[in-house]
């Protein structure tokens, strides 16, 4: 295997501090949350969930980490620094992701390749494009631009005859689209549910939500229906559960595709209808939340609701949003103007993770912690902070 790490003998990064805020030189991030931040000007830092400046070098993009290093841009060129603020795999990649799995697709002189956490090269590829790594498999797109899957030794495992595919390989099996229909396949090419899908909606947990003609219902990865095609419209599973539509009221299944909440709300949350045991329900456009018996525990009060994340749900009550706990208990009040922002990258704007949540007041999006302190303020959105515990 050929080593990056090894093509260069030093490397001298230059300093830059930001005003007001003390570096904290090779001191190790690790086993903190940590914010990667990217500024207007082209300065790309890191800051602890305190707000101080960590590691004294400054790049001109970065990324959170993961697997124990962060992505780094500088001169154009991409690398890796360890939680020390130390780059550990150098700059010489023209295009780079962040590490899943141990693996991070670059590319290197021209050619598309992974490399491991030491910065050796362990897959070289002949393909233009390459995804990341989840559960042991990523996504390649040949010349023709049809996808397929490899696995960790660079072995296609899904041939690249497909134009389309909905979610990960879980359980050995994906939904993939030929044309304009979806079918199943597994891991060693083989089709286990055949393309009669016209269309596919959420897939979570192994069940695939589906349409055939003009109602919908749910398949598992055998093809084995678990929620009967009757419903107006079915969302995807949450925490084993997964609303339905009937008549433009809407209720709950389980994954036997028996109704245990009844077809009684207006509407449900759309993206994530349960999170820590509750659920966004709306009655009279006013919105609360129920448990999974069904019960009113959160009172259909506000304008609008979000899910719940790190135990905070984003409330609105006249135009503005704040964040309720799980008690209903009004945390921090509703002045963030932050509920309808679009979404970049894969953190949430209004979810709290990890302890921080990404809002906008007066204009400006920052990054505040439970407590409503600010802790980046003036966030390129485009560029979107995110943040990751350093393991």
């Amino acid at each position: 295997m050929k080593s990056i790490f090894k093509l260069f003998l030093a490397f001298a990064m230059s300093v830059a501090f930001l005003p007001g805020i003390n570096a904290q030189e090779n001191e190790t991030a690790e086993g903190r949350v940590i914010i990667a931040v990217n500024k207007k000007r082209g300065l790309g830092y890191f800051t602890d969930v305190d707000g101080r400046l960590l590691f004294k070098s400054q790049f001109e993009w970065v990324a959170p980490f993961s697997d124990g290093l962060a992505l780094v841009r500088k001169n154009g060129k991409y690398g890796y620094i360890n939680s020390k603020g130390e780059l550990t795999i150098p700059m010489v990649f023209d295009s780079a992701e962040s590490f899943s799995e141990g693996l991070a697709v670059v590319n290197y002189d021209g050619q598309l390749c992974y490399i491991n956490t030491n910065g050796e090269i362990v897959i070289k590829l002949n393909y233009p494009i390459a995804r990341s790594f989840v559960n042991g498999y990523a996504v390649v797109k040949d010349q023709n631009e049809k996808i397929g899957f490899i696995n960790t030794l660079g072995e296609l495992v899904i041939p690249c005859i497909y134009d389309n595919f909905m979610g990960e390989i879980s359980d050995g099996v994906v939904f993939v689209a030929s044309g304009d229909t979806y079918g199943c396949v597994n891991v060693k090419g083989e089709v286990v549910y055949p393309f009669e899908l016209d269309f596919q909606f959420g897939y979570k947990d192994g069940i695939l939500t589906i349409a055939q003609g003009d109602k919908y219902g749910a398949i598992n990865v055998n093809g084995e229906f678990v929620v009967p095609c009757i419903y107006d419209y079915v969302n995807a599973f949450c925490e084993g559960l997964a609303a339905v539509q009937i008549d433009d009221k809407w209720g709950f299944v389980n994954t036997e595709g028996t109704i245990v909440i009844p077809c009684i709300y207006d509407r449900v949350g759309v993206y994530h209808d349960f999170s820590s045991g509750l659920a966004a329900v709306c009655v009279d456009d006013k919105w609360g939340y129920i448990n999974t018996n069904g019960e009113l525990v959160i009172p259909c009060i506000y304008d609008d609701v979000k899910s719940f994340s790190d135990g905070l749900a984003c409330v609105k009550l006249d135009g503005k949003w704040g964040y309720i706990n799980t008690e209903g208990e009004m945390i921090l009040p509703c002045v963030y103007d932050n509920g309808d922002v679009p979404i970049y990258y894969w953190k949430d704007n209004h979810l709290f993770v990890d302890g921080l949540a990404m809002v906008r007041q007066n204009g400006k999006f920052m990054i505040i912690n439970k407590s409503g302190k600010i802790i980046v303020y003036d966030c390129l959105f485009s560029l979107d902070p995110t943040w990751s515990m350093v393991e």
